[in-house]
């Protein structure tokens, strides 16, 4: 369904994310842009910058980044966290992937899905002895 990966994803997009802690019974949301720019290694720059609003509280100015690589076909990519250590490979040939990172000792289990040219979406289940978490993220082409 994507056929270049790092193609699809470059430019800006506007991101909303709902954060579930299911073991407190709160949420959030984040809302902001997430922008994908070209980076030494032919792979990308995901950064993030928005508002987090946690449980009611008060809006925070909330910032991430990730550095995208090329993987080994132009549908695939290895996701890093900004400090170098490796997050998930990710393969969206058929438009769709279910990663999974291992963060002792909880589990991120992924499910990556292209709607259209113009919109994707991703969530993250984790759970484990410390987090019982549902993240899902939208994104939209500005």
């Amino acid at each position: 369904m994507v056929s270049d990966l790092r193609r699809y994803l470059a430019g800006t997009w506007t991101v909303d994310r709902t954060l579930r802690d299911l073991a407190a019974g709160v949420s959030g949301t984040f809302t902001g842009t997430a922008t994908f720019t070209e980076n030494d290694d032919a792979g990308l720059l995901h950064s993030e910058r928005g508002t987090l609003l946690w449980a009611g509280g008060t809006p925070v100015a909330a910032t991430r980044e990730l550095n995208w690589h090329p993987g080994p076909n132009a549908t695939s990519m290895e996701i890093y966290f900004s400090d170098g250590r490796f997050f998930h490979s990710l393969d969206l040939t058929a438009g769709t992937d279910n990663p999974t990172h291992p963060c002792a000792p909880d589990l991120y289990q992924g499910t990556f899905v292209i709607k259209r040219c113009d919109n994707w979406t991703y969530s993250w289940q984790i759970t484990g002895p410390h987090k019982n978490l549902l993240l899902t993220t939208h994104l939209t082409r500005r």
